[in-house]
């Protein structure tokens, strides 16, 4: 199914009823889509899963039509396109839909080849067609995947085009200067985050754009339960490097409000010091830290870090005892160029 919030400062939302559901008993699901708005409508590509009477699994492309982005009808012949030749029936899904600039609708098809004769077979088909009807199959844009890659996105900024996809949940993205490759392996992968999957983006005002994922509910919820599909979706605005590469940040809108400063003192020892507002940690004989009693559970923490001389990592154990035990470990690495949380890293490149 597909449901729909909107908002026009990412502060207050609205929630729409289900914008495109299962009609029909032969439609068993619906797998991710994508939108794209073009001659004053909206166009809604998305694949419906199919089981025949002997028990197979199939996914076909379908799409639905809108004038508002809220009410969507879907169009006939439904599904319109089965699989392309020489590539999957079972994995024929997620198509992320663009229009060029001479009017032709490009889809990017997770998929995986056929009798290709090597053993990484995951691809992203790309299909073109002018009118909805008749479909050209072009070279994939990536091919020789270790799996198919799914849910895939696809943008262009400031001179780049970025591909991202995701395996086994984790985002991956790669970037070119034309618009459908040859591409290249960023240094870093900014959306790969074991808390978020699947990330998606879109085009926000004032040329920003912000990337979406969603973060699993836990079973029992507990950390380190099995994850369970669903939870909520977590957003980071994306940030453009001067060389093309992406980051991404804390949206500014949606950083929860907070009170005044609530005063605090670290616990004294040996190794800390201080002076007015700043404190010095000397860890010469190798690890040192201090603590705040009394941190309420939910609150926002910020600090300036000046580490000097080589070290292995800094950072703070979270809702921890006063010796570090039975909290979470936030541990930020200039050598690594990664940021950990819990046993979770990030490579910031």
């Amino acid at each position: 199914m597909g449901a729909e919030s909107t908002s026009k400062d990412l502060k207050t939302w609205k929630q729409y009823p289900v914008v495109l559901g299962i009609d029909e008993d032969w439609e068993k699901s619906i797998c991710t889509g994508s939108v794209v708005y073009y001659n004053n409508t909206f166009y809604a590509f998305y694949a419906t899963r199919l089981i025949d009477p002997s028990g197979e699994w199939s996914e076909q492309l379908s799409y639905a039509v809108s004038k508002d982005g809220i009410h969507f009808k879907k169009q006939q012949p439904n599904p319109f396109y089965t699989y392309a030749p020489g590539y999957s029936k079972r994995h024929f899904r997620d198509a992320k839909v663009s229009v060029d600039s001479a009017g032709n609708f490009h889809l990017f098809v997770s998929s995986a080849r056929e009798n290709s004769g090597f053993h990484n077979n995951g691809a992203l088909v790309h299909m073109v067609s002018k009118d909805l009807k008749k479909w050209e199959v072009k070279e994939p844009v990536i091919t020789g995947m270790s799996d198919v890659p799914e849910c895939p996105d696809y943008f262009y900024r400031n001179g780049w085009y970025y591909l991202l996809y995701s395996t086994g949940s984790d985002t991956y993205y790669v970037m070119s200067g034309q618009p459908y490759g040859p591409w290249q392996y960023p240094a870093s992968q900014v959306f790969k985050e074991q808390w978020s999957n699947v990330v998606k983006t879109a085009a926000f005002v004032n040329g920003r754009r912000i990337a979406a994922g969603w973060v699993p509910s836990r079973k029992d919820n507990e950390d380190e339960g099995h994850e369970i599909f669903g939870g909520n979706t977590v957003l980071r605005e994306i940030i453009q490097q001067e060389d093309g590469t992406l980051c991404t940040k804390f949206v500014p809108e949606m950083i929860p409000a907070t009170g005044a400063e609530i005063p605090f003192v670290l616990s004294k020892n040996e190794w800390v010091s201080r002076s007015g507002d700043s404190y010095t940690f000397n860890a010469a004989y190798g690890l040192t830290g201090s603590f705040i009693k009394d941190v309420p559970v939910n609150c926002r923490i910020t600090m300036e870090i000046e580490p000097s001389g080589n070290y292995d990592e800094y950072g703070l154990y979270l809702r921890a005892n006063e010796d570090g035990g039975e909290g979470y470990k936030l541990a930020v690495s200039a050598n690594e160029s990664s940021v950990t949380l819990s046993g979770y890293t990030n490579y910031c490149g």
